[in-house]
Formats: structure tokens, C-alpha cells, sequence
């Protein structure tokens, strides 16, 4: 199951064992985050508390993901303020496409 929108914070409780286990077969996709989370910060608490594999890019295409700088759908600003948080190459590739393909049984970029 993949959970849009960071799944509601709902990856805060894979910090717990028991809770991990439950969620296995759950993924978090990053979809409008720039309208409700600082990007920074979401991606370092979320990579602090899932495994990262479990993170997909999403963007909710087209909603103005930044309205007060953009009048038109845009998804470049997101995906470069994700490139510029100094991810590791794995974990960027990964977020970015690679978690989704290796999910949905697809041809990674490799």
C-alpha cells in the first residue's frame, strides 16, 4: 500500500518494532509536501524513522506546489529542492524512481 501526503505522519510509528513489522507492506510518497512540510526537515525525520526504500517521489502534478511563486504546475522546484538536500546518490536515486520500480516489479534505471 502506498500512503500519498507522507502517509499523515504515519511513518512516525515505524520508529517502534512492533509497529514496523505491521507496516512492512506500507510506503510513504512525498505528494504536495512543500505545501504542508518544511522539505529539509520532512526528509530528515522521515529518513530517521522508515527505511528508505520505502520513500517515493510523488508530486501531485498539477497542484501548485509553491503558489506563492508559481502560477503554472511546475514540479522542477520540488525536484530540485530535493536534490539539493545532499541526499546520498542511493537514497536520491532511490526516493526519486528507483524505490517505485523495484515496488512495482519495474526495470530500474541502473
Amino acid at each position: 500500500m502506498i500512503l500519498a501526503h507522507w502517509g499523515g505522519g504515519l511513518f512516525f510509528y515505524e520508529m517502534m518494532p512492533e509497529v514496523r513489522k505491521t507496516l512492512r507492506n506500507v510506503w510513504y510518497d512525498t505528494a504536495a509536501s512543500p505545501l504542508v512540510f518544511p522539505t529539509e526537515t520532512i526528509f530528515r525525520v522521515a529518513l530517521q524513522c522508515v527505511d528508505r526504500s520505502k520513500l517515493l517521489y510523488a508530486s501531485d502534478y498539477p497542484l501548485l506546489l509553491y503558489p506563492r511563486a508559481h502560477r503554472e504546475p511546475d514540479i522542477l522546484p520540488f525536484v530540485r529542492e530535493i536534490e539539493g538536500l545532499g541526499l546520498d546518490a542511493d537514497t536520491l536515486a532511490g526516493i526519486m524512481g528507483e524505490n517505485a520500480a523495484r515496488l512495482l516489479g519495474l526495470p530500474s534505471g541502473d
